[in-house]
């Protein structure tokens, strides 16, 4: 148990909020496509989690491929096609439940490598976007999650410490963040890590849950 009451919650985005992973596989697929790479789908998913550019620049990667310029080409394909692809684009299940009833009693944060621009145009297709008090993108830092930046800088535009937040991830680059920057860290879904968050919850139906019982606002 935290030893302060919690007073916001901050929360990455796709994944969390957005069953986004298919929508970014098909749509990473086709830009690697037009540009001559032949990508899986599988691999694409492997990959995901970071800004656009760090995930082209790891899929190249393993290609023996290290071009800047084709780094940045294939990202802004990414960047301007996006909305193209909303068709695979869902919201998880609870989640407009789950965010009135949190931002009636704590500040709300998103905290995404997504671009501000992206993640708007995601948000607002369900109605997510006003929710949230506080956005810190990946245009927003100098260095994204996994950095502790995004989360520190979220915190301090709420005005909040460390001990009277909670962020909620689903991948890898949100434990590191969230442990790096000393935040109560829960994971949602069942997503293999290295490192071990402070608590993990099956679905945003169970993350409500948990909220009430260990960790009552204010």
């Amino acid at each position: 148990m935290p030893a302060k009451k919690i007073k916001a919650i901050l929360f990455d985005m796709d994944g969390v909020l957005l069953d986004s992973d298919f929508m970014h596989a098909v749509l990473f697929k086709r830009a690697f496509e037009l540009h001559g790479f032949d990508i899986s789908l599988g691999e694409v998913r492997q990959h995901l989690g970071g800004t656009v550019e760090q995930v082209v620049q790891k899929i190249l990667s393993k290609h023996c491929v290290d071009d800047n310029a084709v780094i940045a080409r294939i990202a802004k394909y990414e960047h301007e096609h996006v909305v193209d692809f909303f068709k695979y684009l869902k919201p998880k299940p609870k989640v407009d439940e789950l965010l009135s009833e949190l931002s009636a009693s704590y500040k709300l944060a998103l905290v995404s490598n997504d671009a501000h621009a992206d993640a708007r145009k995601k948000l607002s297709r369900f109605g997510l976007y006003d929710y949230f008090d506080v956005f810190v993108l990946a245009d927003h830092v100098d260095k994204p999650k996994p950095d502790p930046e995004p989360l520190l800088k979220a915190l301090e535009l709420l005005g909040v410490s460390k001990s009277e937040a909670i962020y909620v991830g689903d991948r890898e680059v949100d434990v590191q963040a969230g442990l790096a920057a000393g935040i109560q860290t829960i994971l949602v879904g069942k997503n293999v890590t290295r490192l071990s968050p402070h608590h993990r919850v099956e679905s945003l139906e169970h993350l409500l849950k948990w909220i009430k019982k260990s960790a009552p606002p204010s």
